[in-house]
């Protein structure tokens, strides 16, 4: 539940509340089954990337990556990578992300936005801009 709400946070742009809950999600013990230890990383990892707090993003971002593969995963290493300037690192995320979900651009992913225009904006600064640098199909 607690991942779920940072994702309703983050489209009302409340990126700081949204990563406090998402971590508060990660904290949980694992034994407790609620099934939400990996969303909950991705939650922290892509809330890093929106806040641009792109380190911290890399290594969530990297962990998260390592769980299974998601090309949803890729996207936002392909994101944080470009915005650090790690142009090598950032294309080869987006050629992976590519591969796993091929019909993949920027506009598709602006047409699934969900949230309000300042959510919209950060989504806009910090991730569909990274991708662009990483190499991601506008259309």
């Amino acid at each position: 539940f607690l991942a779920q709400r940072a994702t309703i946070l983050e489209a009302m742009d409340r990126p700081d509340e949204a990563l406090a809950e998402a971590e508060r999600a990660r904290a949980l013990p694992p034994d407790l089954g609620t099934g939400q230890e990996a969303f909950a990383i991705r939650m922290v990892c892509k809330e890093e990337l929106l806040l641009g707090r792109y380190r911290e993003a890399a290594e969530l971002c990297e962990r998260s990556a390592a769980l299974g593969d998601w090309w949803v995963d890729h996207m936002w290493l392909a994101a944080t990578y470009a915005q650090l300037g790690d142009t090598g690192r950032a294309h080869a995320e987006a050629a992976t992300m590519i591969r796993l979900k091929p019909d993949i651009t920027i506009a598709k992913l602006e047409a699934n936005h969900v949230g309000n225009p300042a959510s919209l904006a950060r989504v806009e600064a910090q991730m569909y801009s990274g991708l662009r640098k990483a190499g991601v199909p506008e259309r």
